[in-house]
């Protein structure tokens, strides 16, 4: 009662659920998961915890040749619904409201290859709560 934005008997019951549901492991790499997300350091988790995280996210694909060309996060933005247009877009990433694998990105510089996680996903977020993935097709 003292504390309810800290969730305490919300997170033990979490906890003593997927533990007699899937095992302590599970809890261990939920907990990692969830911090992962609500820091934005994703770049850590690897690809089934993803996978897991983004399951109900926004999503769109990348062709392999076209990330190879560089793919505009503007274009990634509107695809997943993370903008409603491309003029919006430009400037949630003029105003430094965009994140690509938990790093903020300036629209210096198209998507490529070296933005991929595991070879196969990027991350994007938009503002603190708004998750997206772009995946890879055959990846």
């Amino acid at each position: 009662m003292a504390d309810p934005g800290g969730r305490v008997g919300q997170r033990a019951l979490a906890a003593e659920l997927t533990t007699r549901l899937h095992g302590a492991d599970a809890v261990t790499r939920a907990e990692h998961t969830s911090q992962a997300l609500f820091s934005g350091d994703v770049a850590g988790l690897d690809l089934d915890q993803i996978d897991d995280a983004m399951a109900d996210v926004p999503s769109t694909t990348l062709d392999a040749g076209a990330l190879d060309a560089g793919v505009d996060i503007v274009d990634v933005l509107v695809d997943t619904g993370l903008a409603p247009s491309r003029s919006q877009a430009r400037r949630f990433v003029g105003d430094g409201a965009v994140s690509v694998n938990g790093d903020r990105f300036d629209g210096s510089r198209p998507l490529g290859p070296t933005d991929l996680l595991h070879g196969a996903v990027v991350l994007v977020r938009r503002g603190k709560r708004l998750w997206a993935v772009a995946r890879v097709a055959g990846r």
